[in-house]
């Protein structure tokens, strides 16, 4: 957790396990948010990568793709990952999240001229998208433009 107080993120963890399961039994289809909160946390993502492609077949969503790529980043299979990142971005929702994910696979594809590009839209589309991968996307970006191939590639596009 943000504050290192890991009982306080199990307790918050297993509320939201209790309610995803509560709206299930009530007929709600919680798949997807359960596959980007598996993997968002790291929770049983062999299990969770059985989902989010079982998703894909039934809810082909943006998110859904974004939840399949992040399982496969997060299992350290980034170049599976990548066909369903672009699927993922395909229609140019703003999202910070989505271009965030896009350059963790990107960086892990060891492209980082592209990792900075999509870093960049994400901090400069919402620079507090999140408190826990805000401030590890400012220094990556920080880290990356250091390198004059990536410092190049910037300076030819805008944000």
């Amino acid at each position: 957790t943000l504050k290192g107080d890991s009982a306080a993120a199990r307790t918050a963890h297993d509320a939201a396990l209790k309610l995803e399961h509560r709206w299930s039994e009530q007929g709600t289809d919680t798949d997807l948010e359960v596959v980007r909160f598996n993997a968002e946390h790291d929770r049983d993502l062999t299990t969770t990568l059985d989902m989010a492609q079982t998703l894909i077949k039934h809810r082909p969503t943006i998110y859904a793709e974004d939840g399949l790529a992040w399982t496969l980043y997060k299992l350290g299979r980034a170049d599976d990952a990548a066909a369903p990142m672009t699927r993922a971005l395909r229609l140019g929702t703003q999202d910070a999240m989505l271009f965030y994910h896009a350059a963790k696979i990107a960086e892990a594809r060891g492209k980082l001229p592209e990792a900075a590009s999509w870093m960049r839209k994400a901090l400069a589309l919402n620079p507090t998208f999140s408190p826990e991968h805000a401030p590890e996307a400012r220094a990556l970006l920080a880290r990356w433009q250091r390198d004059p191939a990536v410092a190049a590639a910037l300076a030819s596009t805008k944000p």
